[in-house]
């Protein structure tokens, strides 16, 4: 038996394909930003792309949930990846040798996101389950490393794509690279497969499953802190296009900040392994991204520099990989495995809805107070609350 999960090569294969297709997301996101905004010149259309990109996440990812509890996860996985391939290939086709009208796109974007909400909860369940119990923990948190390399890479090339060949070849490979996911997935040999609930999955039942899983205390955590982040803090790597307009007009400026904002997830995985190991509870970690996360946009909210742009953003990196691998973490090993799909689907919800709205309100705040004077306010509001946090867990503990 692998005394680490290192040594399962079906997670090596997940990994590895996650992060192949997250840095496929993130040619997308840097070229579909630039090209909105240097189409329009408006920070409100780039918050209205990233609104059409989450925006079905917010029913999708609940549907998601009960389709994982009530059908074979690894298999709707691979399906799902597969139809995430279509949009964003279509879209590279079309974008290949001519401009892309901007409708087109929103379109395009908006189609794409449907397979992708209601893969994200599925997908999640399917890697703890190619290692023994005990190595689960750290599938969650390793995975996550797959993430942020894709995060890292993916922006770079994204900006070198559409240097030489255009925005439609970061569409296509993007597009590409979904199949690949799809293909890991289902090869993936998984030590036992996952629970499936029988019978009918009716709104009563769901609503039993919810307040069932709202009572646990790490829950009530998780999703609570998690609209504070999701809402406040990441929309600004939906909002990068803008930011990086500031600091000149070059597509290499947005890669780089892109790329900051992951190298800060990537230094934070191995410390909340750490952390996890020693016994630290999720509680404290979430809190803790949040007490990192609120004083870092502050701080990009008077930045001058796009060095000191990056050192902020790489410090946001980190408290979202810290909350984001806290919450997942907490969801996944704390609550009754019979509500594990249904709280996670209804989790990724939410959080995505505040991704939609926040990308939404922030691009409309950029457009009339200009794009650093919000960062200051809503960077304290995130601190606030994770003041509050800290001392509220302390009281518990007491």
């Amino acid at each position: 038996m692998a005394l680490t999960v290192w040594g399962i090569p079906s997670f090596w294969r997940i990994v590895g394909a996650r992060a192949v297709s997250t840095a496929g997301t993130m040619m997308q996101v840097t070229a579909a930003g630039w090209y909105i905004l240097h189409q329009t010149d408006s920070a409100t259309a780039v918050g209205v792309l990233a609104a059409l990109t989450f925006a079905p996440a917010v029913v999708g990812a609940n549907v998601g949930g009960w389709l994982a509890d009530k059908y074979d996860a690894q298999r709707l996985s691979a399906l799902l990846f597969g139809l995430q391939a279509i949009p964003p290939i279509v879209l590279g086709i079309l974008a290949w040798n001519s401009d892309l009208p901007i409708p087109v796109l929103f379109i395009g974007v908006f189609l794409g996101a449907i397979p992708n909400a209601l893969a994200s909860p599925v997908a999640a369940l399917v890697p703890p389950l190619v290692a023994p119990e005990k190595l689960r923990p750290q599938v969650i948190a390793y995975s996550s490393i797959a993430y942020n390399c894709g995060r890292v890479v993916g922006p770079v090339i994204g900006a070198m794509l559409v240097a030489g060949l255009g925005v439609g070849s970061a569409f296509l490979i993007n597009g590409l690279t979904y199949v690949v996911v799809a293909w890991a997935y289902l090869t993936a040999k998984l030590v036992r497969k996952p629970t499936q609930r029988a019978g009918n999955s009716e709104l009563k039942k769901y609503r039993e499953d919810v307040q069932r899983g709202w009572a646990f205390r790490e829950t009530r955590i998780a999703f609570v802190s998690s609209v504070f982040f999701f809402a406040l803090v990441v929309p600004i790597q939906q909002l990068m296009p803008t930011l990086a307009s500031d600091r000149g007009e070059e597509i290499g400026n947005l890669g780089v900040m892109l790329v900051a904002l992951a190298l800060g997830g990537v230094a934070c995985n191995p410390i909340i392994v750490r952390l996890i190991k020693a016994g630290r509870s999720h509680g404290s970690l979430i809190n803790l991204g949040l007490l990192i996360g609120g004083p870092s946009l502050m701080m990009m909210g008077v930045s001058t520099s796009l060095a000191m742009d990056m050192v902020c953003l790489f410090f946001i990196g980190m408290a979202w990989e810290c909350l984001w691998v806290a919450s997942q973490s907490s969801l996944m090993l704390k609550l009754p495995e019979e509500l594990t799909g249904r709280i996670v689907g209804l989790y990724f919800s939410i959080v995505t809805l505040c991704i939609a709205i926040g990308s939404l309100l922030l691009g409309m705040l950029f457009d009339l107070l200009g794009t650093r004077a919000p960062l200051i306010v809503m960077g304290l509001f995130v601190l606030g609350y994770g003041i509050a946090g800290v001392v509220k867990l302390r009281r518990v503990r007491v």
